[in-house]
Formats: C-alpha cells, sequence, structure tokens
C-alpha cells in the first residue's frame, strides 16, 4: 500500500493558509489526485506548525513512500498564527529524509520562494 505524507508548508495565498479549521485546496487536489490513481493509498497530512511543535512527525515522514511538500512565497508583513515554511527549513527537513521520494509543489516549485523569483542557497 502506498504512504504517502502530504507536509503543508502554507501558500501565501486567501483561504490557503493551511490554519485550521481551513485546509487550502493544494492538499485537498493532492488527495484526490492520489486517491484517484489508488484508493487504498494512506494519505498523512500534517502542517509545518504541527511538524515544527512536535518532532513525531519527521519519523511518519521517515516512513512515507512519497512526501509532497507544498510551499509558496512568504510575503513580509506579520502572520496571526501559522508561518510559512522558509527554504532553508525545507532544505534542513528533505535533507534529513532518506527513504521517501521527495515533490515540491505549490507556487515555490514553479516561481522560488523570494520576492524576485527562483530561491537559489
Amino acid at each position: 500500500m502506498l504512504n504517502i505524507s502530504i507536509l503543508d508548508g502554507y501558500v501565501d495565498e486567501p483561504t490557503c493558509l493551511g490554519v485550521p479549521p481551513y485546509i487550502s485546496p493544494y492538499p485537498r487536489y493532492i488527495t484526490g489526485a492520489i486517491w484517484n490513481y489508488d484508493k487504498s493509498a494512506r494519505i498523512n497530512y500534517m502542517t509545518i506548525d504541527q511538524l515544527r511543535n512536535d518532532k513525531s512527525y519527521f519519523e511518519t515522514l521517515s516512513k512515507s513512500n512519497l512526501v509532497i511538500v507544498i510551499a509558496g512565497m512568504a510575503v513580509p508583513g506579520r502572520y496571526l498564527s501559522g508561518y510559512p515554511a522558509s527554504p532553508k527549513e525545507l532544505i534542513s527537513i528533505m535533507s534529513g529524509l532518506s527513504k521517501p521520494l521527495k515533490i515540491l509543489s505549490g507556487p515555490a516549485a514553479r516561481y522560488g520562494f523570494g520576492m524576485t523569483g527562483l530561491y537559489i542557497h
């Protein structure tokens, strides 16, 4: 059985912050596509804030066959609850995972994280 984890690093668009009880359309679309392919696939959804606050979520990621990260650029300003994942934070998390295939999705995959586009470290 496929074991897939979706890590919501948040996309800074209206209705996309992933803060409960609101979940952005991105994980819903991804889940639908996965279940269209394999109805028995197990999907674990977590936010970057859950991972920051409870490192046991890292074990869930490491046991996955596939990790899909949803991320977008952060804009200057003040966030009231969740704070989007940064490129350096995602690199740190993903480099600690050896087994699963990793996919970056959301605006960060196409446009990068910075105000001027692609982030290169």
